[in-house]
C-alpha cells in the first residue's frame, strides 16, 4: 500500500514536465528532535537496526526505513529552504509521509512528521506564523497535535468525516489549546463529497483566513487518497481537485509535501495535474460549483466557531 511505486509512479508522470529536481540531503537527528522526543528517535532507530516489522498494525519498517525516513524530512526541509530564499514553490516528492506522526509515536504509515521538522527547521532562521492546509483524506492528527498550542501556526484540514475514517478525529470542535485556540480548522465531510463540494467550502475559509492571519509561508500536505478511485475512503473527488487546489496556491510563497494516495494511477494523474496547476500551465475547468446541503451545513457549522478569531 504505502510503498515506492507510489513516489515511483509520481515521479514518471511529472517527468513530462522537465521537473528541476534537487537531491536532498538526510535530515540529521537535531533536526528530529527539534519536534519528535529522544525516547521515540532512538526506539525508531533501534527497531529498524534490529531488522524493523510493524510499528502498529499498518505502519511497517525495514532495516532501511530508518535512513529513508530521516530522507524524507531532510526532503521536506530542502524543499522549505528553497522558498524561504528563491519565493515560488517546491515539492518534496519523498516517502514515508508524515502527518500522522506525533511527537512521540509513529502510526499511519508515518514514523517522522516532515512538514513539522521543516517548520521548526525555518523557525530557527528566523521565519514564523506559517499556514499548514492539509488536504489528504485523512485528518492530520500528528500535525495538528504538534502545532495544538501554536498561535504562530495556523492548521486548516479538510478530510472524511472521521466517524467513517481513521483516525477517528478531527471534528469542528477540535480547535486549538491554550495560546493556540482558533488555529486549527477541522472541515470534516461526508463520505460521497466531490470535487465541487471541495471548492466550494474551501474557496469561502481560506481566502479569509489567509487574508487575517498573514502567512510567511503556506506549507501543503499534499495526500490524493481523497480520488474517487483510492482504495482508502469513500470520497468522489476527481483530478480536477487538484488542479484547482494548485492553481489557487500558484501566487504563494507554497511548500508541498507528498502525504497519502494509494491508487497509482490515480495518484500520477493527481499529481501531474497538481503541479501544472502550480507552474501556470494548466487553469480549473469553469464550472458552476455547488455543494450539498449537508457541506452548507458544515460551512455554517465552521463559521459559528470561528467569529472571533477569523471572519469567514
Amino acid at each position: 500500500m504505502e510503498n515506492k511505486k507510489r513516489t515511483d509512479a509520481i515521479m514518471e508522470s511529472l517527468s513530462v514536465l522537465d521537473p528541476k529536481i534537487v537531491e536532498p540531503k538526510m535530515a540529521s537527528p537535531t533536526d528530529i528532535l527539534k519536534v519528535h522526543t529522544q525516547s521515540h528517535l532512538d526506539y525508531v532507530k533501534g527497531f529498524a537496526e534490529r531488522g524493523g516489522g510493524y510499528l502498529d498494525y499498518d505502519t511497517y519498517m525495514t532495516s532501511e526505513s530508518y535512513n529513508v525516513a530521516l530522507l524524507a524530512a531532510g526532503g521536506a526541509i530542502t524543499a522549505s529552504e528553497i522558498v524561504s530564499e528563491d519565493g515560488g514553490w517546491a515539492y518534496s516528492v519523498a516517502r514515508p509521509p508524515g502527518h500522522h506522526a506525533t511527537r512521540d509515536r509513529a502510526m499511519g504509515f508515518c514514523i517522522f512528521n516532515n512538514m513539522a521538522i521543516a517548520i521548526e527547521h525555518l523557525r530557527e532562521k528566523g521565519l514564523d506564523h506559517f499556514l499548514i492546509i492539509d488536504f489528504d483524506v485523512h485528518y492530520g492528527n500528528g500535525t495538528a497535535d504538534i502545532f495544538y498550542d501554536d498561535p504562530n501556526v495556523m492548521y486548516i484540514s479538510i478530510h472524511q468525516d472521521p466517524r467513517t475514517l481513521y483516525p477517528g478525529t478531527g471534528f469542528i470542535d477540535e480547535m486549538g489549546a491554550g495560546d493556540g485556540m482558533g488555529y486549527t480548522m477541522n472541515i470534516p465531510m461526508p463520505p460521497g463529497s466531490n470535487t465541487s463540494d471541495y471548492i466550494w467550502i474551501l474557496s469561502r475559509i481560506l481566502e479569509p483566513v489567509k487574508d487575517e492571519f498573514k502567512p510567511s509561508m503556506v506549507f501543503l500536505e499534499a495526500g490524493f487518497d481523497a480520488h474517487k478511485d483510492d482504495p482508502l475512503a469513500n470520497m468522489m473527488i476527481d483530478e480536477e481537485f487538484y488542479t484547482w487546489m494548485g492553481s489557487y496556491m500558484s501566487n504563494e510563497r507554497v511548500v508541498a509535501v507528498l502525504e497519502g494516495g494509494y491508487n497509482l494511477k490515480a495518484l500520477a494523474n493527481s499529481n501531474l495535474k497538481f503541479v501544472k496547476s502550480l507552474m501556470g500551465l494548466e487553469n480549473p475547468i469553469e464550472d458552476e460549483i455547488r455543494a450539498s446541503d449537508f457541506v452548507k451545513g458544515i460551512f455554517e457549522r465552521i463559521r459559528s466557531k470561528f467569529p472571533e478569531y477569523f471572519k469567514i
